[in-house]
This record gives structure tokens, C-alpha cells and sequence, in this order.
């Protein structure tokens, strides 16, 4: 035994190296490659990939939208998307036989959608909106519904290395976003820290992976930190406050009452004394400025007229795409106008209020009974966690909509963390023991 833990050892150190520079060089092609390299250079990596690592590779590239590649044609999306998911499922080449009665759900979903913009959106000028959202949301489905078939043998090879490569990854992917960083470029919104997939979705990323390094491992602690400084530096109002929460409580939760008590009025004194510096941090965080408080107006006439488009039919909804309408009556044309070209479907900042517009009673009740089941079925409180920050969010930013990778992420953590309850994860990690005791 002793003469093999170093052979053990040096092939650990390979393998996190070999994947290191794998996406090292993706990601240099992210930033100075034609975008058409790039998406070969993506597909050539999966294909290549061990088919025990490759859905953890998969959820690597969720730190990499195409979409923001220069020149890069929005149909790219639905290469690394629905292409990537593919090529995954068909690597691994083997489901399960039988068919779990949850799936029911996403299936019914799926035909919710359909039908909602076959003859609610087809003929309206929001058409490119409603087609965007369509692929958007129907694509989260078919990861779920494809996930749950996928045998738990390979969400726990997937689980090892996804836990073992990912903070070296996360540091490297950082490190590489700071060398190309350009404050002109226009999808980081006036200089925020978007990394390769924009500052919004870059904060929800890190806030999830936050919220699934909350174990009882000390060794994460540092991890969970430097994921907190990223999040701040994207300049997302929302996951900074969550994330910070859903951290502070994640460390004290099993405390005495007096240390409860004492983090309590220190954290009354720290939050006081941020309030008053943080104007002076960044620009994004200046309450005291009149685009602070428009951002919040603006989110505000978004709900009001959400909230009429609804009533209109509340049963079925208005169509694929019918949030566009939102601007209709106090927005100045010229910005209806280029929302309507782009055909964006990030514009309510609000998803319950979105998935009500555009499906109505029928979508949404569907939609909170798999929240529900999702729910009951996390037993891990790191799941919760990050479910928790995923549903928190989705009162204030289009977490759905316009963060197809940062929900995809999402939802193969969920799937990570499930997979842990599993007689296939108990049984690697008695092997695992028994080999390195």
C-alpha cells in the first residue's frame, strides 16, 4: 500500500492539471478567437473529455456564455446549451429504465410553453421574445428531465471531480478574466467585473457555488470567501446581500446563544458602519445616487404594469414573450423599440411575476409544485441553500430568462448534492476509505 499513494498521488495531480489547461486554453480562445473556433474548441472538449468527468466539465462551461464572444450570432447559445447536453447524455450512453413520476412535472411544463407560444405568441410582434423564451425555458427542463435519468454511478465520478477541480478552476478562470478585462466592453454595463458570462449571471454563479462548499469542511472557508469578493466585484446588489447572509448564518447556525447574541450586535455595528462606506466602494452600491434609485423605480413600473398584463388573463397568460409589453406604456420608444429587435426576455426582473404574464395561473401553479417537490427532496442544507438564494433572487433579477447558464449551474448542483443521499455514493466513498484509509 505504501509504495502506491505516490503513483495515487501524482495521477491526481495530473489529471486537476491536464483539465487546468484544457479550459485555460478555452478560455484565452474565449476572449481573442473568432467565435466560430471557440464553439469547436467547446465541442472538442467534451467529446474528448473521460465520460466519468464529463458533466462536471459540462458545468465548467457554464462560466463561459458563447453568446458574449465577439461577433458571435445569438443562435450560439443553443450550441453549448442544447448541443453540449447532447453530447453529454450521448457520452455516457446509458439511462435508466424507469420512470420517475416527478418528470411529470417538467413534461407538463414543456407543453405549457409550447402551447402558450403556438397560439398565444406565433402572430404578435413580440415573436423573437416569445421563440428566445421558449428555448430558454425549455431547454432547463430537458436538463432536468435528461438528469434524472442519467444513473448515479456518473453523478458521483462527475460529484469527485466537480469538488476536487473547482477551486483551482474558479482561481485560474478568475485570474485569466482579470488579464482580459475591458471596462469599454459594453456587456459589462459601465465597468463591472462580468468575467465571460456578464456580471449578473457571474454573481448568481458564485453565490450558488457559496452556498454548495457549505459543509463542515474548514478547508472551504477561504473557498467561500474569495467567491463572496468575486460576487461583490460583479456588483450585484442582490447575491452580495443574500450570499452574505446565507454565509454568516451558515457558520453560526450551530453556536451557543451567547456567541449568537454577540455575532448579532456585531453584525449590527459592521452592517451600520458598510451602510455609510459603501457609496464609497463602488458606484453600484451608492444609494445616495439618482440611478440607485431609478434602477428601483424602473423595477417598480415593471411589476405595476406586469401586474395589469396578468389580470388581462390570469388563467392562461398572454403569450411566449408577452413581457416585452411591459414597456409599452411608459418607456420611451426609442428603448421599446431595440428590446423588441434584440428580442429580450430580460426585462421584468421579477420571474414569478414573468412566468404569470406569459403562462399564467395554469404555468405558474406547475411551477411552484415542482419548487415544492424540489424542496421536500433536498434533505442537504447546502441544497437549500443555494434553492433558497435561486427562489430569493428570482423576486428581483430574471434568474430564468436571461441566466440560462448561471441556471444551469444551478441545477446540476442540486443534482450533485441529491446524488449524495444515493447507496452509489455511500459505496464509492466506503471504497474510497478502504483504499486510502
Amino acid at each position: 500500500m505504501q509504495g502506491t499513494a505516490p503513483i495515487n498521488h501524482v495521477f491526481k495531480i495530473n489529471e486537476i492539471t491536464e483539465f487546468i489547461l484544457s479550459f485555460l486554453f478555452f478560455g484565452v480562445s474565449f476572449y481573442i478567437f473568432p467565435w466560430y473556433l471557440t464553439i469547436i474548441l467547446y465541442l472538442l472538449i467534451l467529446f474528448t473529455t473521460k465520460k466519468q468527468h464529463v458533466i462536471a466539465v459540462y458545468a465548467a462551461f457554464t462560466f463561459y456564455n458563447l453568446m458574449l464572444t465577439k461577433d458571435a450570432p445569438f443562435w450560439t447559445s443553443l450550441i453549448s446549451s442544447f448541443g453540449g447536453l447532447v453530447i453529454v447524455l450521448a457520452r455516457i450512453g446509458i439511462l435508466k429504465r424507469h420512470f420517475p413520476v416527478f418528470l411529470f412535472i417538467p413534461f407538463l411544463l414543456v407543453f405549457v410553453f409550447i402551447a402558450s407560444f403556438l397560439f398565444f405568441s406565433i402572430n404578435q410582434y413580440y415573436y423573437l421574445t416569445g421563440l428566445k423564451s421558449l428555448l430558454q425555458l425549455v431547454f432547463l427542463l430537458s436538463v432536468i428531465i435528461s438528469f434524472m435519468l442519467i444513473p448515479d454511478r456518473y453523478l458521483v465520478s462527475a460529484k469527485k471531480y466537480f469538488d476536487k477541480i473547482m477551486p483551482l478552476f474558479i482561481i485560474s478562470y478568475l485570474v485569466l478574466a482579470i488579464v482580459f478585462y475591458d471596462r469599454d466592453d459594453p456587456y459589462n454595463n459601465g465597468g463591472r467585473f462580468g468575467a465571460g458570462t456578464g456580471p449578473q449571471c457571474l454573481a448568481i454563479q458564485m453565490a450558488f457555488l457559496l452556498c454548495y462548499f457549505s459543509n463542515d469542511r474548514r478547508s472551504n472557508r477561504a473557498f467561500q470567501f474569495l467567491l463572496l469578493v468575486a460576487v461583490f466585484l460583479t456588483g450585484s446588489r442582490t447575491y452580495f446581500v443574500l450570499a452574505g447572509m446565507l454565509l454568516v448564518y451558515d457558520y453560526f447556525k450551530k453556536s451557543s446563544l451567547k456567541i449568537k447574541l454577540i455575532v448579532l450586535i456585531n453584525a449590527f455595528i459592521i452592517s451600520t458602519s458598510i451602510l455609510f462606506l459603501l457609496p464609497l466602494t463602488k458606484t453600484r452600491f451608492d444609494y445616495t445616487s439618482a440611478s440607485f434609485w431609478g434602477t428601483l423605480m424602473g423595477r417598480l413600473k415593471f411589476y405595476e404594469h406586469g401586474l395589469n398584463l396578468f389580470k388581462e388573463h390570469p388563467l392562461t397568460g398572454n403569450g411566449m414573450g408577452s413581457m416585452l409589453r411591459v414597456l409599452e406604456t411608459w418607456s420611451h420608444r426609442e428603448g421599446f423599440e431595440h428590446y423588441k429587435i434584440r428580442g429580450d426576455t430580460t426585462i421584468v426582473h421579477n420571474e414569478y411575476l414573468r412566468v404569470l404574464i406569459e403562462t399564467g395561473l395554469v404555468g405558474f401553479g406547475l411551477i411552484i409544485t415542482g419548487v415544492i417537490y424540489v424542496w421536500k427532496a433536498m434533505k442537504e442544507l447546502s441544497a437549500r441553500y443555494i434553492l433558497l438564494l435561486f427562489l430569493l433572487g428570482s423576486m428581483v433579477e430574471n434568474t430564468l430568462a436571461l441566466y440560462t447558464t448561471g441556471a444551469l449551474l444551478f441545477l446540476i448542483l442540486l443534482f450533485f448534492i441529491k446524488v449524495k443521499d444515493t447507496a452509489a455514493y455511500r459505496e464509492s466513498e466506503t471504497n474510497t476509505l478502504a483504499i486510502n484509509p
